[in-house]
Order: structure tokens, then sequence, then C-alpha cells
């Protein structure tokens, strides 16, 4: 066999041993580097949640005193490069501190919470692996409260609304959460019926000018905590944060006296070409228009004229008639009027065959 020939399947061999070896030094550089340790700073954001059954009995209220740490914290960690990219993932969210758990205590009252100690402990930071070195600031404090739940009494508050009764509320009541310690506060108020121990609701002010016409209307209102609960808001809770109300506004009334008001006549299409009609009484005098002041104002600048009318049927026009009440038709309803007399004089002639209808006088204007 020729020297070259013996030669190839040794040089092929020595090649894939070369590159076996190779590629198995890059793989233990590779763990090798994540695997090296490290320090960095990172920025993790602080959330002090409260524990328990929300709805009531259990649940811990967490609040910070001073500052609220809204920026983060800063902190020096130590670990492996991937151990460190872990952690940088999981900093994207909020680090939740709960009572109870990792280094936060349980126990009601004032705190001084150890920031390291607490995300070190943090039993989801723990799965990253690395330590933390630092934190700034190095300590928190904090209140741990009972939550307590008090249904209490909801009442409207419609400003600029004069009411026919008192406003419904639906639900009538609503369900607060609040810390133990100010209890005391709301029951006291509630136990006297103290106007501040009542939630509010208070209707937005452009749906309350929506609704705001004569008559019934339903709008939504926010509540508003109890006024004796001033100074915890964010550590009192109303549960639901909406209600309806229910209410009707009371007409504002007034009256006016009109000297006269014109009399029109009104009879069937049919009738019209066969009957002459005299309207002896031409004006009502002293009629008196009681409603609302907002129709009273229209009907002072003419934007609305009242006018009697006497409609008469075919049956009254054969019987001739002498005299008919007028009323007031095509006016808003709330309008009500009245007169010393609202029975108006009739001439009624049958118009003989062939004979041109009477020319009718013009339209009597009100005096």
């Amino acid at each position: 066999m020729p020297e070259s020939e013996r030669k190839g399947p040794d040089m092929w061999a020595t090649i894939r041993t070369i590159l076996g070896v190779s590629f198995v030094a890059i793989l233990i550089w590779v763990w090798a580097e994540s695997e090296s340790l490290s320090a960095t700073a990172v920025t993790p954001r602080l959330e002090f949640v409260s524990s328990g059954d929300r709805s009531g009995g259990g649940a811990l209220l967490v609040r910070v005193a001073g500052p609220k740490l809204a920026g983060g914290v800063r902190a020096r960690v130590e670990g492996s490069t991937q151990a460190i990219d872990t952690l940088q993932r999981m900093l994207t969210a909020p680090v939740r501190l709960i009572p109870g758990v990792g280094g936060v205590p349980a126990t009601l009252g004032a705190h001084v919470i150890d920031l390291r100690e607490a995300l070190q402990e943090h039993p989801e930071l723990a799965r990253a692996g690395v330590t933390f070195e630092s934190v700034d600031p190095p300590s928190v404090s904090i209140s741990i409260d009972q939550l307590v739940i008090r249904q209490v009494t909801v009442r409207a508050e419609l400003p600029g609304l004069e009411l026919d009764g008192e406003a419904a509320v639906t639900p009538p009541t609503v369900a607060i959460r609040m810390p133990q310690s100010v209890e005391g506060r709301l029951a006291a108020a509630v136990e006297t019926s103290a106007p501040s121990g009542f939630a509010w609701a208070t209707p937005d002010r452009a749906e309350l000018e929506r609704a705001g016409a004569v008559g019934p209307g339903t709008v939504t209102a926010r509540v508003r905590l109890p006024a004796v609960l001033d100074g915890v808001e964010g550590a009192a809770v109303v549960e639901p944060e909406r209600v309806s109300v229910t209410f009707r506004v009371k007409a504002r009334l007034g009256s006016v006296v009109l000297p006269s008001v014109p009399v029109w006549v009104s009879v069937p299409p049919t009738e019209g070409k066969a009957w002459d009609i005299e309207v002896l009484d031409a004006f009502l005098k002293d009629v008196t228009v009681t409603g609302p002041n907002d129709l009273l104002a229209r009907i002072a600048s003419k934007q609305l004229v009242p006018v009697a009318q006497v409609m008469l049927g075919s049956d009254e026009l054969d019987r001739r008639i002498e005299a008919k009440e007028a009323v007031f038709t095509g006016l808003p309803s709330p309008l009500q009027f009245s007169a010393p007399t609202m029975v108006v004089r009739l001439k009624i002639t049958p118009r003989a065959a062939g004979a041109s209808p009477r020319t009718p006088p013009p339209a009597p204007s009100a005096a």
C-alpha cells in the first residue's frame, strides 16, 4: 500500500480528535464562565402587600412609615453570571414583601425591616442563588394592623337640587375595610348617628346637571369614606365604590297673572263652511298661570304664548250653543291656568246656501 494511502486515515483521525477536544474545551469554558462569580448593582422595586383573606377576617394591612421607596432600593449582589441574569429577569416585576414570609414579621405593631435580610430570605429571589451583599437604604419602618370590615349607611349628596322627598341609594349600605386601630372612631360616630359616620354618594357634576330637570332621575355616584376616617385614605377601602342614586326634583313653582288671553275657536274641518261663529268674549281676563319658574320665564319673554281654545263639535254647532268653557292646549303639562271665568259666550249662525263665509276678524293679541 502506498505511503500516502496509509497516512490518509491517520490524518482524519487526528483531525477528529482535535475537534472533539476543542469542543469539550469550549463547553468547559462556557460552563466555567457561567459559574464564575461576579458582583453587580441592581435596583429592586419593593411592594409591601397585605396578607390573609381580603374580604375581612385574618387580613393584615402593611403601611410603610416615612419614604415609600417608590423608586426602589439600591442593592449589590454577588453570584454566578447565570444566577445574576436570572435575578435581573425576576426584578422586572416588583418584589412583593408579605407579612410572615421571608424576613417580614406577621405580628401587629411597628417594625423595622432589615431589607438585606428580607431580600435574601425572599422565597422567589432565593431561587436565583445570589447573595445580597448590601442594600441602600438598609432598613425601612412599617406598621402592621389587623383589617376589619364594617357596614355603613350611604347617604346621597345632591348639591344645587331641591328634592321632593329623600333620595334613595342602591345599595343602601357599603362595606368599609379599614385598620382595626381606627374602627373605634367609626363605631362611635355610627352609634350617635353623626353625619361624620355616614358614607356619602356624590354624583359627578355633569351627570347631575343632565338629571337636574323636574321629575325623577337616577345617576351613579362615587362613594366617599365617612368624614370620621379622614386621614386614613389608602388604608381604608369602600366596596362597592359606586352606587345608584334615585331622586325626584321638586318643581320650583311660581305664578303670574296675565291681564288677558286671546280666545280661539276650533271646529271640525267638515263644518267650517256651514257656520258663522262670533266670539262674544274675545279674551279671558286676569288669567293666573302657575308652574315651574323656568316655564313662567318663557311666557314672560313671549317664547310661550298661551291661547285659550273653545273646541266645538258637530252636535254643539247643530244645537247652536251659546257658551262653552275654554281650555288651554298645546302647552307644557306642568302649567296650570285659572281665571275668574273660563266660560266664553258665542253666537252661532248657520250660513245661507251659496253665501260667502264671513271674513273672520284678525286674531286678537294679548293685551
